[in-house]
């Protein structure tokens, strides 16, 4: 019982450094007066805020009994959920963060997680950002809380939809470096106020209904965490063009004007027109990686970008280089404005390959295209 008898005047208590032990030497209190019991031990009345990420060498029985002699107690970090938050109940606990180290706990996370509405109903902050990934049964069970405003986690991973459930949410925080559209749908993101996460790219929907709720909240959020350009990672022709312009007016001009494609297999001519027709006018650069396109498409892939785009960057690989050779020059060979182009592939002469290329634009005199290296693209 070493905290409450030793420490009667502390708010804020953070273990950073050492161990916590339960073994700490105390004078025994005196003996109480035979007419009256023996007194309750002196808790930390005023206690507020307990952060204890390392509690190696405590008997979790021992300390979930201190933790449930602090009355005042309103803000707990803690490692272990599983064994110290069992039997921890507080009524005047309103922010709780769970910490964790991999993906071991992750069944002990989610556990714990199912029963905080009974043990903490007053709950208004939760966070668990590197370790918990929710579930259908940790979302019902946060849900249910109407006192919860903010929730940080990891990640979510869904099998069905929440979206008509009621949420009050203020603000929602999450670690994935990628958010997929159709998971995000299944939240009740209309009760969401806010949306934060340093992720800052998406993979798409084929349905347009998902795209224009997520669009939403990334409008209203102010953007998500995208710095350097919006990604669309994964996902077929048909979700990346339900998917690339609602996303695009929902984040901030700067951020739309680089504008990452990553993975879109065989693109057919008419896919490359739909996609210039998807992009926005603030699109200033253009990446097409890990993108195959169909033989006859390129040459309507220039010819089909908006007027605002200026630089275009090509990854090509897995065909032979005289062929990809072929289909640059066509691809070059069709554009009808001044435009960079910077192109990869994958092939240890793919110098050489680019001044053959450029020679022979020279020779049919068109002026239009500069070729460069992925890699110029890459450090301008």
């Amino acid at each position: 019982m070493w905290l409450p008898l030793t420490c009667p005047n502390f708010t804020s208590l953070e273990r950073s450094g050492g161990t916590i032990t339960d073994n700490l030497p105390l004078p025994a209190p005196p003996p109480p007066p035979s007419s009256r019991p023996a007194p309750a031990p002196v808790a930390c009345q005023h206690l507020q805020r307990l952060h204890l990420s390392d509690v190696r060498g405590v008997d979790p029985q021992h300390l979930r009994q201190q933790l449930a002699a602090l009355p005042s107690l309103s803000s707990l970090t803690v490692l272990d959920p599983e064994g110290l938050l069992a039997e921890l109940h507080s009524a005047s606990l309103t922010r709780l963060w769970l910490v964790g180290s991999d993906q071991d706990n992750e069944e002990a996370l989610t556990r714990a997680v199912q029963r905080l509405p009974v043990q903490f109903p007053n709950l208004v902050e939760l966070g668990a950002v590197d370790c918990l990934t929710l579930t259908d049964d940790g979302l019902e069970a946060l849900l249910s809380m109407r006192s919860l405003r903010r929730v940080k986690v990891q990640d979510f991973r869904l099998e069905r939809s929440h979206a008509q459930r009621r949420c009050d949410w203020e603000e929602l925080s999450l670690e994935t470096p990628l958010l997929v559209v159709d998971q995000l749908a299944r939240l009740p993101l209309e009760g969401i106020q806010r949306l934060r996460t340093s992720a800052n790219s998406f993979s798409p929907s084929r349905d347009a209904q998902a795209v224009a709720r997520v669009a939403a909240i990334v409008k209203r959020s102010g953007g998500l965490g995208a710095q350097y350009g919006l990604p669309i990672i994964g996902g077929d022709a048909a979700a990346l063009l339900t998917s690339l312009h609602p996303l695009l007016e929902a984040v901030m001009e700067e951020v739309q004007r680089k504008v990452t494609i990553a993975g879109m297999v065989d693109a057919t001519p008419e896919v490359v027109q739909q996609l210039g027709q998807q992009l926005t006018p603030s699109v200033r650069s253009l990446r097409m990686w890990k993108c195959t396109l169909a033989p006859e498409a390129f040459p309507a892939l220039l010819p089909s970008l908006p007027a605002t785009v200026s630089r275009v960057c090509l990854e090509f690989g897995g065909s032979p280089p005289e062929l990809l050779e072929e289909r640059v020059l066509a691809m070059c060979g069709a554009a009808v404005r001044p435009i960079n182009v910077y192109v990869g592939m994958d092939d240890l002469h793919e110098e050489e390959a680019l001044k053959r290329i450029r020679a022979r634009l020279a020779e049919q005199g068109n002026t239009h295209v500069t070729l460069g290296s992925k890699v110029w693209f890459e450090l301008r």
